[in-house]
């Protein structure tokens, strides 16, 4: 019996059991013996059928009436929810997990493809490559794809392969986190971050903190501080610890709750039994530095703006 028979008969038995106990059951959808269902299709390329909202589609992306998928989606937030539907998906259905991969691959790698659409099908193989299952196998995809993609899909490839716990592009992580562009820089401290995350974290060199404590600097942008400090927490190297506990006496307070949790995360690293003192008093925090010695940082220069570069005002 064929995998669609199997599916089929399995339906009909659950809408009998249902019915008999006075309950509705929406049957599976049944896999196709090429291709992917309807509604991962819509997931990927969207529809033409009209939508009120994102309950009305698969992709659950309704817009201008129209449910969009993966490559005419164009906000980040959208397309990771997109791809987290895709991860859900395949979890429960095994089976349409090497279809899903194979389609996302064959996007990222498509030469022909625009860059954009390209960017959006890597950052889902970051996402769907966390099922484990799959893990080994996107992570080697990507690796492939790194050394011969465009500049703006590479930015992505390398922030995906950290996400999944590959240090293959840490280097260019490194430079983009200095980038004026904010969104990608703030995507590059982020994914430098979650290296630090990922099982059997990989071994990074001095350049990753260094490039993370420089951006906790009170003369950077918030949001980049904020980053940079949740990155630190996320890495997991004790040697943060000293900057962060001045950052939080000289920082801005709108930032001390973040700077308390990444060093409440750091604390156990000076060893076992180890305890943060909890809350944001800079004082408690000092207190607490001097008597638990925590390793010195790397040297490091914080960041700071060039107020001539910056500002760009006619001479008088």
């Amino acid at each position: 019996m064929t995998t669609v028979r199997v599916l089929v008969a399995l339906s009909v038995g659950l809408s009998l059991a249902a019915s008999a106990c006075g309950k509705e059951v929406t049957p599976p959808e049944p896999i196709p013996a090429e291709g992917l269902p309807p509604s991962v299709e819509e997931m990927f390329f969207g529809s033409s059928r009209g939508c009120r909202d994102g309950l009305d589609c698969a992709s659950g992306a309704c817009s201008f009436g129209a449910c969009r998928g993966l490559v005419s989606i164009d906000e980040p937030w959208r397309v990771e929810t997109i791809a987290e539907k895709l991860r859900e998906r395949i979890t429960q259905e095994a089976a349409l997990a090497p279809r899903v991969v194979a389609t996302l691959s064959a996007i990222a790698h498509n030469d022909e493809e625009r860059v954009a659409i390209r960017g959006r099908a890597v950052a889902a193989l970051g996402v769907v490559g966390q099922v484990a299952t799959l893990r080994e196998a996107v992570v080697a995809d990507l690796k492939d794809l790194l050394p011969k993609a465009p500049a703006a899909v590479g930015e992505v490839v390398a922030g995906s392969l950290a996400r999944l716990g590959d240090a293959s592009g840490v280097e260019l992580l490194v430079m983009l986190a200095g980038s004026e562009r904010l969104p990608v820089a703030l995507d590059a401290m982020r994914a430098l971050g979650a290296l630090g995350r990922a099982p059997g974290r990989p071994s990074l060199s001095d350049e990753v903190l260094v490039t993370l404590l420089s951006a906790v600097s009170v003369d950077l942008d918030l949001e980049i501080q904020r980053a940079a400090i949740e990155a630190l927490g996320d890495l997991g190297d004790a040697r943060a610890m000293i900057p962060l506990a001045r950052h939080l006496t000289a920082g801005p307070e709108s930032l001390a709750e973040v700077e308390a949790i990444a060093l409440a995360k750091l604390a156990p690293k000076l060893g076992a039994g180890v305890t943060a003192p909890g809350g944001t008093d800079p004082l408690r925090w000092d207190a607490w530095i001097a008597a638990n010695r925590p390793p010195a940082p790397p040297a490091y220069t914080p960041r700071g703006h060039d107020s001539v570069d910056d500002i760009e005002l006619p001479t008088p």
